[in-house]
Order: structure tokens, then sequence, then C-alpha cells
């Protein structure tokens, strides 16, 4: 009977991946033809799946090739917002030849701003994979830096500033949590020179158009996260949360940013722990999250009048 199962098992496994042939009742004999492009029963002949597309790189290396560039013809992914969608043609310098051509090329291909527009692309790519944000976040906060860009071209130790700016106010339009502190301590940059560029990205009009979003960064979204790095255990995490939702339910705090708020609920929870070792501070919040304590404490009085409703009504018992 265990051995009838795990046939069974073999055969939905098999066909569940295509892999099966139906005159031979098996997948055992699966091959594929890299010449054609098809799987094929070597049993009975039989074609199970075509039109395949060979993943493989196109060229391969040994150690005695000379050169080390990639032979690869496949070019990066496509940009939008770059002239030509980023890609372009290369002529490679011949050995032993003046390069006239190589140099005329590259300066009729790309102009200072394609290449400084490339450069400030880049840069919010790579910071914000640092950041953990997924890919389908990033058009957004390159829009806002073109736009930008159009206005004042940032060159140099500005476009670190800007960059961020732009990162901050696009995730932000994204819902995608991040503070103010993680984006300046990531590109190296000073509070007050990002926040002059915030300030101009929250002031323009074209730019407002960008910054509109389908969704909201809520103070739920920043709560998990830092609750995690307060170490405070799962079972006030979720309560916390439970905080930040009702702040929202219930209109309290209107005004404040989600991340002032989500600081606030968590030194709201905090504070009603009969335990010690869980009570935080809006100094210690203040710390981790980068909000100053005295703006802390000014949403936690909003908050503490509505208290009987924010706090859960089991907040205090340790859930299992």
């Amino acid at each position: 009977m265990a051995t009838s199962a795990s046939n069974y098992n073999k055969k939905l496994d098999a066909i569940n991946n295509a892999l099966y042939c139906n005159n031979c009742q098996t997948g055992d004999y699966i091959t594929e033809d890299h010449k054609e492009g098809t799987m094929v029963c070597t049993g009975c002949g039989v074609v199970v799946m075509n039109s395949l597309i060979d993943l493989d790189r196109e060229w391969r290396e040994f150690e005695n090739d000379s050169g080390t560039k990639d032979k690869s013809r496949v070019a990066g992914p496509v940009n939008e917002l770059l002239d030509g969608g980023g890609l372009s043609t290369s002529i490679e310098r011949v050995k032993g030849g003046t390069g006239g051509l190589t140099k005329t090329h590259m300066k009729i291909q790309q102009s200072d701003n394609e290449k400084h527009l490339r450069e400030a692309f880049r840069k919010i790519e790579d910071f914000a994979e640092k950041l953990g944000v997924e890919h389908k976040h990033f058009s957004r906060v390159q829009q806002i830096y073109k736009e930008l860009d159009k206005k004042k071209n940032f060159k140099g130790r500005y476009m670190d500033q800007v960059v961020a700016a732009c990162l901050y106010t696009g995730l932000k339009a994204e819902a995608v949590s991040r503070t103010i502190k993680e984006i300046i301590v990531l590109t190296n940059t000073k509070k007050k020179e990002v926040n002059k560029y915030i300030q101009l990205i929250n002031s323009d009009e074209n730019l407002k158009k960008l910054l509109k979003s389908t969704s909201y960064n809520s103070p739920k979204d920043y709560v998990e996260k830092y609750t995690a790095e307060l170490e405070l255990p799962v079972y006030l995490q979720t309560a916390t949360q439970e905080v930040a939702e009702n702040v929202m339910k219930y209109g309290v705090g209107y005004g404040k940013s989600p991340v002032t708020l989500a600081a606030a609920s968590i030194v709201l929870l905090c504070q009603s722990q009969p335990d010690e070792q869980f009570k935080r501070t809006a100094k210690d919040v203040e710390g981790v999250m980068g909000i100053s304590e005295t703006t802390i404490k000014k949403a936690l009085k909003e908050l503490e009048k509505e208290k009987e409703k924010l706090l859960p009504a089991k907040y205090s018992v340790k859930q299992q």
C-alpha cells in the first residue's frame, strides 16, 4: 500500500512539473533536448514540452581566455525615465587604434545630464536595496529626483542630500515605512540639509502630484519593526500594534505624522506595564526611532487623554 502511494505521489509531482509521459506512464525517461528546445521521453520519443527558453549564458569562458570582460550581449533592465530606456551601444577601443571613433561615439551617446541621472538612479537603487526596499518602489523615488533635477541640477556633494530627501518622500508615498534617521545614517548626510530638500519637494506643485499615494503609512507600519528593536516580547509587540490601530480608528493625534504616533503608542503601552524590564521611556524610543523626546511627549499627552479607548482590554496579560 505504501509503495502504491509513493508511486502515485511521484506521478503527481511529475505531472505538475509537466515532466510526465502519458504513453510510458512515467516521468523517469524525460530529458531535455537543448538544440531543439524541447523535453522528450527517450522511452517512446514523444515530445512532452516544446518552445523552451534557454536561460543559460550565451558564452562559455575558459581559464586561458584572453581578457576578463563578460561576453554576454544582454544589457541591464530598461529604465523608462532615462533616454532610450537606459540602454546604449558601446564601441570597444581596438588595441593599437587611436580611439577617435570611440570618443566621438561616447560624446554623442551621453550628455552630462544623462550621466548625472544615471549616477543618481544608481545611488537610489543601492540605498533602497540596503534599506530592504523592493524594486517596485524605486520608480516613484527616481521620478521625484528627475522632476526636482529639472529645476536645479544637483551634482557633487549635494546629490546624496537630494537622493536622501527623495527616498524619504518617495518611500513614504509608497507606504514603505522608513524613518528619516535610517536614511540620513545610510546616506551619510545631515538631517538639516535633507529636511531643506524635503520641504522643497513638499512645496512644489508638480512634485505634490507624484507624492499622491493610493495607500497610507499608518502608525502600525512602524510599530512592528521598532518594538522588536526595543526588545519587547511578542505579546507586547502585538498589543502595541492594537494601540496603533485604535489611534487611527478613533482619530487620536490627528495631524501628527504616523511615525510620531507610533512612537507615542509604544511609550503609552510600555508605561502601563507592571514589569519594570518592559518599561520604555520617550528617551529610549528616541534613541531607536530618531524622533525627539519632546515630540514624542507632546503626542503622548494626546494619547493619554484617550487611554481607556486605546489600550487593549488584556494588554498586560501575557499571551501564550
